[in-house]
């Protein structure tokens, strides 16, 4: 449960820092090339949020006993969070 707590605030610092980036980085104001890696991280790392935020969906419609065993025998919400702390940087 921990996991999805953390992973849940890590969506809405993410979303809000891709929000700015939109707003600070602005077709005008850049070069192109810039521009395209900027667009081609933003997609990455919005693709993982999208994941993430599923996989927490699906367990949070579980009950608490079968959150505990999925917490117990997978790892794939931290190994999702892992990927959107990689792509962050």
């Amino acid at each position: 449960m921990g996991s999805l707590i953390v992973s849940m605030e890590k969506l809405s610092c993410l979303i809000s820092r891709g929000a700015i980036y939109e707003r600070l980085y602005l077709p005008r104001s850049v070069p192109i090339d810039v521009l395209d890696n900027l667009h081609d991280a933003m997609i990455k790392m919005y693709s993982a949020i999208l994941q993430l935020v599923g996989q927490c969906y699906r367990i949070f419609n579980k009950n608490s006993a079968l959150r505990a065993v999925h917490a117990i025998f997978n790892d794939d919400v931290v190994e999702s969070l892992k990927e959107c702390n990689e792509l962050e940087i």
